[in-house]
């Protein structure tokens, strides 16, 4: 198991932490069908699971900083764009070509390294920002 969840990277948002347990879950998946330089005959289906789970869950973000008018919204949509690209990019490499190291090192960079930083950084100062607007305004994300 690459990912597991843990409290020092909860942002204290339920959803979004919810959403985060679900994406890791997803991205084992995919980890373990590429084990030994072989992927299965389930990569596809593994991969568009977890393709539309990353949609879903940075538009449920994006949603929420629009509401709430999160001043860094652009910036966090523009990650949350570029790492689909690139995700998508190797999705493609994956379904075409079928497994290697090297493909397999880029998987890791985007899926584990890029998400636990982007969660250590943006989601939470996203959530620093969303605990002030709950006590200012007597809303509830949780």
């Amino acid at each position: 198991m690459l990912l597991e969840w843990d409290q020092t990277i909860a942002t204290g948002i339920n959803v979004i932490d919810d959403q985060h347990k679900v994406l890791f879950r997803l991205i084992n998946d995919v980890f373990e069908i590429c084990q030994g330089n072989q992927c299965s005959a389930n990569v596809k289906k593994v991969f568009n699971t977890l393709e539309n789970y990353i949609v879903h869950h940075f538009n449920a973000e994006e949603a929420i900083q629009i509401k709430t008018k999160y001043p860094d919204y652009k910036f966090h949509k523009t990650e949350h764009g570029n790492f689909v690209d690139h995700f998508l990019f190797i999705q493609s490499e994956f379904v075409e070509l079928g497994s290697s190291p090297d493909l397999i090192k880029q998987l890791k960079s985007l899926l584990v390294d890029w998400l636990l930083q982007h969660i250590e950084k943006q989601d939470k100062k996203l959530a620093g920002f969303l605990h002030s607007f709950e006590r200012e305004h007597c809303i509830d994300f949780n």
